[in-house]
């Protein structure tokens, strides 16, 4: 499979202006566009001939002089402003490059060729034994964003004023009777029993011989017991907050700590309507749960908002 990509220059121009809807700057960048498909020279050399031509007296300055670009003042020359420009388009067609050589080695493919024409910002790609030709090229073309996300402090103030009355919204919502305890020392105990190690394996000792035969008694009771925190803190049953029994809420990005199992009992939680005004606008707004397997349990996803 073959496939050549052209790195799009004429947008690195458009995105350098400070005024990218300058009618001089538009007609020049078109008429670049036109003579580059006919043409050795690089993009920015033509858009510079080409604003010359439009605007003999302009200043490329007065249009690329922003914070963006520091190197550019009112003051600086034309070709000064060009060399800048053709600087920044390298730069981008270099990250380009990297991008690609990062997303191939994804696919596997034995020997994968990659060619860059810096001047004329072509990439050409050769791959072999490729499959499915139609989504390689949707991969390779498709355009990579920065996101960025508005995140939550977990702490005492957010457990109290979100995840306590989330649970409590989602206890009511299943018609349950509220239960009075201390739901935070419960979401910490919980997440420590979880973690304790089982002794019904243990035949060393009497105790572990007991613990063996009360196996099926123990699972039972566990199964109730499970069925009692899902009716007293449906919340907390699946969403551990992330805590330690000694130091309490830790301080963190990372507000808990959900089982693979349990998404989507979390995510049919965050549909409930009167969850809405209490539930942070990430959760219950977002199609996708915000989480991150950790790497010590691939089972277990940190939650984040």
């Amino acid at each position: 499979m073959n496939v050549v990509l052209e790195v799009s220059v004429e947008d690195v121009v458009r995105a350098l202006a400070g005024n990218p809807n300058d009618p001089t700057l538009n007609a020049a960048i078109a008429t670049a566009r036109e003579r580059k498909k006919n043409s050795q020279s690089d993009f920015v050399t033509l858009f510079g001939e080409a604003y010359k031509e439009k605007n003999p007296n302009g200043k490329l300055s007065s249009v690329f002089a922003n914070a963006q670009l520091k190197q550019i003042t009112f003051n600086s020359s034309n070709e000064e402003v060009l060399n800048v420009i053709r600087t920044e388009a390298k730069s981008a067609i270099k990250n380009t490059y990297k991008v690609l050589q990062n997303r191939i080695d994804k696919f596997g493919v034995a020997s994968p060729t990659i060619n860059l024409d810096e001047n004329r910002g072509i990439i050409s790609v050769e791959l072999a034994g490729v499959d499915d030709a139609d989504r390689v090229r949707q991969y390779l073309q498709a355009s990579a964003n920065l996101e960025f996300r508005e995140t939550y402090k977990n702490g005492d103030e957010f457990y109290m004023t979100v995840l306590t009355p989330m649970n409590e919204a989602i206890r009511k919502a299943q018609g349950n009777a509220p239960v009075a305890t201390d739901t935070t020392a419960n979401a910490v105990d919980t997440a420590a029993t979880a973690a304790a190690p089982a002794t019904a394996g243990d035949t060393s000792s009497l105790s572990g011989l007991l613990a063996k035969d009360g196996a099926k008694a123990g699972t039972d009771s566990a199964a109730l017991l499970q069925q009692q925190a899902m009716k007293e803190n449906p919340l907390f049953a699946v969403f551990r907050p992330n805590a330690s029994q000694t130091d309490g809420i830790i301080p963190s990005s990372t507000l808990g700590f959900i089982s693979a199992s349990d998404t989507a009992t979390f995510r049919k939680y965050r549909k409930c309507r009167p969850l809405k005004p209490c539930c942070p606008k990430t959760w219950c707004s977002s199609t996708a749960l915000p989480t991150r397997k950790t790497a010590a349990n691939p089972s277990r996803c940190m939650a984040f908002a």
